[in-house]
């Protein structure tokens, strides 16, 4: 029997164990600030600042949407849709008409 704990514990000791249970720690640890941030630091601040939720706030999109032409067309024979660079159908395999100018 002191074979088997000896051998066990000649193999915990080895680096990859440690290692591992350190790591496993360390992301225990970033789980549990995340939830002190946002369970115990930040209501008091928003009570400060005038009852302000950060729970519902994030940042926006700053970059508006590029105006453009079409992305996308159907295929003339199954009505997929498809890229306008296609030049194959993905669901019927039937080859494409080259797209005419102001065609979708």
């Amino acid at each position: 029997m002191n074979v088997i704990w000896r051998d066990f514990r000649e193999f915990a000791v080895r680096g990859n164990v440690v290692d591992l249970a350190v790591a496993v720690t360390v992301g225990g640890a970033f789980g549990r600030t995340t939830s002190l941030v946002s369970d115990i630091v930040m209501p008091p601040i928003g009570l400060l600042l005038g009852r302000v939720s950060f729970a519902n706030l994030y940042l926006k999109n700053r970059q508006p949407a590029k105006a453009g032409g079409p992305t996308t067309r159907a295929c003339p024979y199954c009505l997929t849709s498809l890229p306008l660079k296609a030049t194959r159908c993905w669901a019927c395999t039937s080859r494409l008409p080259e797209p005419t100018v102001g065609q979708p």
